[in-house]
Formats: structure tokens, C-alpha cells, sequence
């Protein structure tokens, strides 16, 4: 086996052959990745805008439904506002009221307003 040894030329640095070494990694490093099949491209670019049109879809429809929602509660309140704020003053209008019907004369009640 020592003979065999002998016969094979010992690998010595080459600066050709790094060199071409050096330049096939480039080349290697440097090349354009393999591009998709433009029909695979496509059919994903029509996923995503579908993707897209199905939540800008469910995003408006949630936005109506909260602003029917909103316009119903607004409406219900808006009512029960303006009753208890009419409250008091059909209140003082009911007292005054049973203050005329009492033996107070009427010319008194008149010199009040």
C-alpha cells in the first residue's frame, strides 16, 4: 500500500485552478433563481385578490351591520332622552294645574307670569 501512496501526486495549492473554483461559485451564487410557471403565478395572484375582495367584503358588511345597529340604538336613546327631559317640566305644569283648580284666584296666578 506504501507504493500506491507514491504514485499519487500530492495536491498542492493551484491558483488557476482556485481561481476557476472562485468563479464557478460566483456564477453559481449569482444565478437567477428558477422563475414560476406563469399560469402557477397567476392562479396565486387570483387567490389573493380573492382572498382580499372575500375580507374587504366581510369588513363592509360587519361595518353595515354595526351602523344599523348604532342608528337603532341612537334612536331608542335619542327618545328616552328627550322624555326625561320633558319629565320635569310636565311635572311643574301638572302642579300648576292643580294649583288653579283650588280656590286660588285666578287674577293672582295671572300677576305670576
Amino acid at each position: 500500500m506504501s507504493q500506491e501512496k507514491e504514485n499519487i501526486p500530492e495536491i498542492t495549492e493551484n491558483p488557476i485552478a482556485d481561481e476557476i473554483i472562485r468563479n464557478s461559485e460566483a456564477e453559481a451564487s449569482e444565478q437567477k433563481p428558477i422563475e414560476e410557471d406563469p399560469l402557477a403565478k397567476l392562479e396565486k395572484e387570483i387567490a389573493e385578490l380573492k382572498d382580499n375582495h372575500l375580507r374587504q367584503y366581510a369588513d363592509f358588511e360587519n361595518y353595515k351591520r354595526r351602523s344599523m345597529k348604532e342608528r337603532v340604538e341612537m334612536i331608542k336613546s335619542a327618545g328616552t332622552d328627550i322624555i326625561s327631559s320633558l319629565l320635569p317640566v310636565l311635572d311643574d305644569f301638572d302642579r300648576a294645574l292643580k294649583a288653579m283648580n283650588s280656590d286660588v284666584d285666578d287674577s293672582i296666578v295671572l300677576e305670576s307670569f
